[in-house]
């Protein structure tokens, strides 16, 4: 969720709200703690009422995820819910610690506050790279698409390629059956002034093969071909963007410049696959976190109910609210 710019202005009350109610614990915790040799504990009256309000908000943060997933529920937006998840769990971090005392406590509680901790970082930095990560792909990755729909792409890409390269080299045996007419369309990233995107560009194909050119269908068989279909993996002395440039000004260097235009072409398909591999890697960086923010959650749950079924069994200290 970006909370920057015009999105900024919906946080407003969640951080005004969450903040007084911070500083109103930590004015009671304070207080509380007036004539006390030691911190207030999680047994006293104020220790339990930050705890019960910092368990319940984790509570809470938890239901985010089947609300993401029952998208029919009338149970407020998404959004709604996304800004609640990010301020009502930075507003429980302090209220857990002043349950604390800002005591580690015994293993279990150790063990509970810790995570609860690692959960909030986590989360912290999901929230920071949700900010930075889609600019970023904004400005690097002009030809962003589906990140699900690379592999896909990735071979049609060398299919038309495949067809370019017939074309200048003319057919093979080992050429796949096609069909195609004297125009090929192929994908690029263009700037037009302050804007930038991918572009079909349609290009005549040569009429005739281009002698001298058949180095080409080598090129494109031991290096273009592998790295238009598996990116870095396939070749990785096309996966930056000097190295596609000293690999293309030589492979003009073999050809005739009757195909210097193909040549171009296929250095264009290289860039867009390029991209789409930058694209695939930011993307990982936007949801990794999630890999450890969830199973954190999940086990923060298990120690939180715990935690409270062993204080209310195994506690020696009566509950304040009855005295």
């Amino acid at each position: 969720m970006l909370i920057t710019g015009e999105n900024f202005r919906p946080h407003v009350p969640w951080i005004i709200g969450c903040g007084l109610a911070a500083l109103a614990a930590a004015a009671w915790f304070l207080a509380e703690s007036i004539g006390l040799a030691a911190w207030p504990s999680g047994g006293s009256r104020v220790g339990l009422v930050l705890g019960l309000g910092a368990g319940l908000i984790c509570w809470f943060e938890f239901l985010l995820w089947p609300r993401k997933k029952m998208r029919t529920w009338r149970i407020g937006t998404v959004q709604l819910w996304l800004r609640a998840h990010i301020w009502l769990g930075l507003l429980a971090l302090p209220l857990a610690i002043m349950h604390t005392g800002f005591r580690l406590g015994g293993p279990l509680s150790a063990a509970t506050i810790i995570v609860f901790v690692l959960v909030i970082a986590s989360g912290a930095w999901g929230l920071l790279m949700q900010q930075l990560i889609p600019s970023r792909i904004l400005d690097l990755v002009p030809a962003e698409t589906i990140v699900s729909q690379i592999p896909h792409l990735s071979r049609l890409a060398a299919h038309d390629a495949a067809r370019l390269v017939s074309a200048v080299c003319g057919d093979s045996q080992d050429d796949e059956p096609d069909n195609y007419d004297n125009y090929l369309v192929i994908g690029a990233s263009r700037h037009v002034g302050a804007l930038q995107g991918r572009v079909l560009m349609t290009r005549a194909a040569p009429q005739e093969p281009i002698p001298d050119s058949l180095v080409l269908r080598s090129y494109f068989q031991n290096s273009l071909k592998p790295y238009l279909l598996s990116g870095r993996a396939g070749f990785p002395g096309l996966a930056h963007s000097r190295q596609a440039d000293e690999y293309f000004a030589e492979l003009r260097t073999h050809m005739p410049v009757a195909a210097h235009p193909a040549i171009a072409a296929l250095a264009d398909l290289c860039d867009q696959r390029r991209q789409w591999d930058r694209q695939a890697w930011l993307h990982g960086w936007l949801h990794a976190w999630l890999l450890i923010h969830l199973p954190l959650s999940v086990l923060l749950m298990i120690l939180l109910s715990a935690h409270v079924v062993w204080a209310l069994k195994y506690s020696t200290h009566p509950i304040p609210f009855i005295n």
